[in-house]
């Protein structure tokens, strides 16, 4: 068998690669493959290990009425390969031959019902393990006119199979991540606050409906170049809050007030998002809610539950209002250092380390529903 040229066998690998961001194009893409190992027929399998339910099933180079047919005898396929424990222990990653693994294959019942009236006798398969408990099975089938599938086959079945695995997990990882930012997305959505996703250049990765509508009215945040616009002294203290450690330095900055154009006050809290977030670039979130909230937080729950004392619970409230320790200080009629002491008290019993904590502590409380 002459060797693939060059063109060719980088044009298959593209298409390939094209069926992870677009699976539908594998049923022509696993043709050419197929082709290339002179096989007439190929499919392609997606099942769960555990209780082996099927995810997908994709076949060519036979009718659909074939397929029809297949899918009586369909169970029966572990026993062409000489036993369910035998088909289960078939090495993953490399390409398992028929006619090598069980010389008897056409004796069971599966080829003699199903294979054997369709003239196919040899079979190639690769498995994949292409996420936890999933398997993926490729296979394509030689017409007995051809003969054994044999070792020039066997060579360009490996020169495929990095990439079609690397295919097959791009696109799984691309379908969840999908699956997850639209989820995501969907959440922010639902809140009727303004959420907006940046990265530290203050760049806008995300933004819910309500972030939209405010950034378009530039009401009081807007986005110039993709960037946030506000004025001055608001950019300010959201760079400042990037630059030292969440919860460090400068605590104001992660409750930073501004007021909209018909004079409401309303606070910025800035908030870090995990490593993990569903929107890549997006390092903090900035929550825009009013300084005033017709529906105040739960405090009396809060306190309950975390078993503040009435001077801690009005710290956290008025902390998750943006106000600074000098603030609290004014508002209460104590020391700035009773403030502070106050704060560590919340940071102990809350489980939290950082004023930001605490922010978001009390948002998991009061975010209204849209």
């Amino acid at each position: 068998m002459r060797p693939i040229p060059a063109k060719e066998f980088s044009s298959i690998i593209g298409a390939i690669y094209d069926c992870a961001l677009d699976p539908q194009r594998w049923l022509e893409t696993l043709d050419r493959v197929a082709a290339a190992l002179h096989c007439q027929t190929s499919c392609m399998v997606l099942h769960e290990r555990d209780g082996d339910r099927l995810l997908l099933d994709l076949f060519s180079g036979v009718s659909p009425g074939d397929i029809a047919a297949l899918d009586a005898v369909a169970h029966l396929y572990p026993d062409r390969w000489g036993g369910i424990a035998r088909y289960n222990a078939l090495p993953s990653d490399a390409p398992c031959v028929l006619s090598r693994v069980n010389p008897a294959s056409g004796s069971s019942r599966i080829a003699e019902e199903w294979y054997a009236p369709r003239g196919l006798d040899d079979n190639l398969m690769i498995a994949f393990a292409t996420s936890r408990g999933a398997r993926t099975e490729l296979g394509f089938g030689r017409h007995r006119d051809d003969g054994p599938i044999g070792d020039d086959e066997v060579a360009r079945a490996r020169l495929f199979i990095p990439h079609l695995k690397r295919s097959l997990v791009i696109g799984r990882m691309l379908e969840a991540r999908a699956v997850e930012r639209a989820t995501f997305a969907a959440v922010l959505d639902g809140l009727a606050v303004a959420v907006l996703l940046v990265d530290s250049g203050l760049r806008v990765r995300h933004a819910n409906r309500a972030g939209e509508a405010m950034l378009r009215a530039s009401d009081p945040l807007g986005m110039r170049h993709g960037r946030l616009a506000a004025p001055s002294r608001v950019v300010a203290a959201l760079r400042r809050s990037f630059a030292a450690p969440f919860g460090g330095s400068a605590p104001g900055d992660l409750g930073i007030p501004a007021r909209r154009a018909d004079g409401e006050e309303v606070v910025l809290h800035l908030l870090p998002l995990a490593d993990a977030s569903p929107l890549a670039g997006a390092t903090a979130a900035i929550l825009v809610a009013p300084a005033v909230t017709a529906r105040p937080a739960p405090i009396a729950a809060i306190a309950a539950l975390f078993e503040l004392t009435s001077t801690e619970a009005r710290v956290l409230e008025l902390v998750g209002a943006g106000r600074t320790n000098a603030d609290v200080a004014v508002a209460l009629g104590i020391a700035v250092s009773t403030v502070r002491t106050h704060v560590l008290r919340l940071f102990e019993k809350t489980g939290t380390h950082r004023r930001a904590d605490l922010v978001g502590l009390l948002a998991a409380f009061t975010l209204p529903l849209a």
